[in-house]
């Protein structure tokens, strides 16, 4: 709660002109089979990995780029 209080704070207070923004992602899916892959080489299994990124940057003046990335991972199946 502290932090949230923290950061509005500074929100407020702070102001930058921004310059340019570029927006950026990827979307990575792969998928696997595993032939026989329990400790018995009996049973096999297969799933699908996922991964989706996003990147937002920023170019502020006096030298200044932010650089915001979101990343999400799973696993499917």
């Amino acid at each position: 709660m502290i932090a949230l209080a923290a950061v509005a704070l500074l929100a407020g207070k702070s102001y930058a002109d921004v310059q340019n923004i570029r927006l950026s992602g990827d979307i990575r899916v792969r998928g696997y089979y595993l032939n026989r892959a329990d400790a018995d080489n009996v049973i096999d299994d297969n799933f699908i990995s996922q991964r989706t990124r996003i990147t937002c940057e920023a170019d502020l003046e006096d030298h200044v780029l932010v650089v915001v990335t979101l990343k999400a991972e799973g696993l499917w199946g």
